[in-house]
């Protein structure tokens, strides 16, 4: 009888695989194309001519020009951080607020939530690493090596805090056959949580530059609070999941026609005149 129910068991745990796999890359194309939009868009504003292309946003103004004011610099290299924490908060505000969910649109929102706020701190801690975009805002402050130091460091601190948060939410939103023990838990995280991640990363390596990369690594640091997560029965608790439904397919079908609309986007480039 214990056989069965481990075979149904992988077989539920590969589709909600294939679930999240989807909703995390269509998360991850849209939190890419909306941010580097929102830099294109004060670059336009702020007279800084510059080009969006599938891996990176490319500046046509030269570093020596003088269209490059302190606020120009400020505005522009801290526009993609802010519109991802302001992503990441709308996220928040959404799964609060709707109660049913399906296991599409609740591994979306996740997935939102985790890349948002992964992009965020982890661009100052790349950044920062590496003296590259933000890091010239902090020159700007007079910042020196020490304050540079403890701004990494306070990055990777709201990472993790981030990550004992989605932790919880998590564990919260589990569903109850995967509760019963320690081990059927780490096989929901491994394959609705872990195994998605990993092949968004393989799925992107190719398609980003470096520092997007480094950014999407660093990110990794909020998905591991929860292997040490317990679900409690005191406190906060939420609407449980439901079992895979046919919206959940046609979800997963929207998503993946988006993916393909906005990654043509990215690789045909986009240019504001």
């Amino acid at each position: 009888m214990e056989e069965p129910l481990i075979k149904n068991r992988w077989s539920n745990l590969i589709q909600i695989m294939f679930i999240s796999l989807i909703a995390a890359l269509f998360a991850f194309v849209l939190l890419r194309l909306l941010s580097e939009l929102t830099l294109l868009y004060f670059s336009y504003d702020l007279n800084i001519q510059a080009a969006l292309h599938l891996k990176s946003v490319h500046f046509l103004t030269k570093s020596a020009s003088p269209d490059w004011t302190r606020d120009s610099i400020i505005t522009i290299f801290l526009s993609r951080p802010f519109m991802n924490l302001i992503l990441a908060l709308i996220g928040m505000i959404i799964y609060a607020f709707v109660r049913r969910k399906s296991q599409a649109f609740h591994f979306f929102l996740i997935w939102l939530i985790i890349f948002a706020l992964g992009n965020a701190f982890g661009t100052f801690a790349e950044n920062g690493i590496f003296k590259t975009g933000t890091y010239e805002v902090t020159t700007l402050m007079n910042f020196g090596s020490i304050m540079m130091l403890v701004v990494v460091m306070i990055s990777f601190y709201f990472l993790y805090l981030s990550g004992v948060g989605m932790g919880r939410l998590i564990m919260l939103s589990m569903p109850d056959e995967f509760l019963k023990n320690k081990r059927i838990r780490f096989s929901y995280y491994l394959m609705a949580y872990l195994v998605p991640w990993l092949l968004t990363f393989l799925f992107i390596f190719t398609q980003s530059d470096f520092a997007s990369r480094m950014t999407y690594l660093f990110g990794l640091i909020i998905l591991i609070p929860v292997l040490w997560t317990h679900h409690s029965e005191e406190g906060l608790q939420l609407e449980p999941l439901p079992p895979l439904m046919w919206i959940d397919v046609v979800s997963s079908i929207f998503y993946f026609i988006g993916i393909y609309l906005m990654y043509t986007m990215l690789a045909t480039g986009i240019r504001l005149t």
